[in-house]
């Protein structure tokens, strides 16, 4: 499904439970969120051998990251306050949904080609009670 976007995925890794990809254009990171979620929901669960409720959480973010090298793997990274932020949203969204920050948002809004809505649901505490933010169901137009 990244692979799809090319370029505008410059890095993804796993983290445990979790995907990570990094896009330098919010409309792509919207759509590309949007498909994965819609791609997993037309699995036949039971047939591949899943549990018929297993289900996708997508937290969406956009801010400043930097590229380093990771001196423990050596190789490059991205790290920052804004990754924090990220991995802080997906806990919090509700399964099958795909769920983003008002950065994301505002971003989404002024480019009127993304074919993305936003819909505001509420300030929501983030997991570890990292912040209270405002938060918006991604969802297509």
């Amino acid at each position: 499904m990244v692979d799809r976007y090319g370029e505008n995925a410059s890095w993804r890794n796993t983290w445990c439970d979790a995907v990570v990809v990094v896009f330098d254009d919010v409309g792509a990171a919207a759509r590309c969120a949007l498909e994965l979620q819609e791609a997993v929901q037309r699995i036949d669960l039971v047939t591949c051998g899943l549990p018929p409720d297993l289900s996708l959480r997508i937290g969406v973010h956009a801010g400043p990251i930097l590229r380093l090298a990771d001196p423990f793997c050596g190789a490059d990274g991205w790290w920052g306050r804004e990754m924090t932020r990220a991995a802080r949203i997906e806990p919090r969204t509700p399964e099958g949904e795909v769920y983003g920050t008002d950065a994301l948002a505002a971003l989404i809004a002024i480019e009127p080609s993304s074919g993305i809505a936003c819909d505001y649901v509420g300030r929501v505490t983030t997991a570890k009670e990292f912040e209270t933010i405002p938060m918006y169901r991604l969802r297509r137009e």
